[in-house]
Protein backbone atom coordinates (compact mmCIF):
# COMPACT_ATOMS: atom_id res chain seq x y z
CA UNK A 1 0.00 0.00 0.00
CA UNK A 2 1.45 3.36 -0.95
CA UNK A 3 1.84 6.02 1.52
CA UNK A 4 -1.49 7.93 -0.36
CA UNK A 5 -3.56 4.95 0.38
CA UNK A 6 -2.35 4.26 3.79
CA UNK A 7 -2.85 7.96 5.00
CA UNK A 8 -6.65 7.27 3.62
CA UNK A 9 -7.34 4.22 5.12
CA UNK A 10 -5.83 5.90 8.72
CA UNK A 11 -8.24 8.77 8.22
CA UNK A 12 -10.72 6.62 7.49
CA UNK A 13 -10.44 4.45 10.24
CA UNK A 14 -10.40 7.51 12.23
CA UNK A 15 -13.49 8.57 11.14
CA UNK A 16 -15.06 5.19 11.95
CA UNK A 17 -13.82 5.30 15.63
CA UNK A 18 -15.06 8.87 15.91
CA UNK A 19 -18.80 8.04 14.77
CA UNK A 20 -18.80 4.80 16.48
CA UNK A 21 -15.69 3.48 18.97
CA UNK A 22 -12.68 1.30 19.22
CA UNK A 23 -15.46 -1.51 19.67
CA UNK A 24 -17.98 -0.66 16.97
CA UNK A 25 -15.16 -1.21 14.60
CA UNK A 26 -14.01 -4.44 15.78
CA UNK A 27 -17.61 -5.84 15.24
CA UNK A 28 -17.61 -4.34 11.98
CA UNK A 29 -14.12 -6.02 11.05
CA UNK A 30 -16.06 -8.82 12.42
CA UNK A 31 -19.00 -9.00 10.42
CA UNK A 32 -16.64 -8.37 7.14
CA UNK A 33 -14.40 -11.49 8.49
CA UNK A 34 -17.86 -13.66 9.06
CA UNK A 35 -19.36 -12.43 5.67
CA UNK A 36 -15.88 -13.65 3.82
CA UNK A 37 -16.42 -16.80 5.49
CA UNK A 38 -19.87 -17.37 4.12
CA UNK A 39 -18.58 -16.36 0.44
CA UNK A 40 -15.31 -18.70 0.76
CA UNK A 41 -17.83 -21.66 1.89
CA UNK A 42 -20.21 -20.48 -1.27
CA UNK A 43 -17.75 -19.77 -3.64
CA UNK A 44 -14.71 -22.45 -2.88
CA UNK A 45 -16.27 -24.79 -0.67
CA UNK A 46 -12.81 -24.25 1.32
CA UNK A 47 -14.29 -25.24 5.08
CA UNK A 48 -10.46 -24.28 6.07
CA UNK A 49 -9.80 -21.32 4.80
CA UNK A 50 -13.99 -20.34 5.99
CA UNK A 51 -13.12 -21.80 9.43
CA UNK A 52 -10.16 -19.50 9.93
CA UNK A 53 -12.01 -16.07 8.82
CA UNK A 54 -15.24 -17.80 11.68
CA UNK A 55 -12.47 -17.64 14.07
CA UNK A 56 -11.10 -14.41 13.34
CA UNK A 57 -14.63 -12.87 13.36
CA UNK A 58 -14.79 -14.51 16.92
CA UNK A 59 -11.45 -13.45 18.33
CA UNK A 60 -12.62 -9.43 17.01
CA UNK A 61 -15.73 -9.78 18.62
CA UNK A 62 -13.66 -10.58 21.96
CA UNK A 63 -11.14 -8.14 21.30
CA UNK A 64 -14.21 -5.68 21.11
CA UNK A 65 -15.61 -6.88 24.46
CA UNK A 66 -12.21 -6.57 26.07
CA UNK A 67 -11.63 -2.94 24.45
CA UNK A 68 -14.90 -1.76 26.33
CA UNK A 69 -14.35 -2.89 29.34
CA UNK A 70 -10.70 -0.74 29.38
CA UNK A 71 -12.15 2.42 27.68
CA UNK A 72 -15.18 2.67 29.44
Amino acid sequence: MDITKHNLALDQLEALVDGSSYRGVLQLLAEVASAKADHIRETWQDEALADAHDKIAIQLLNAGERVQRLAY
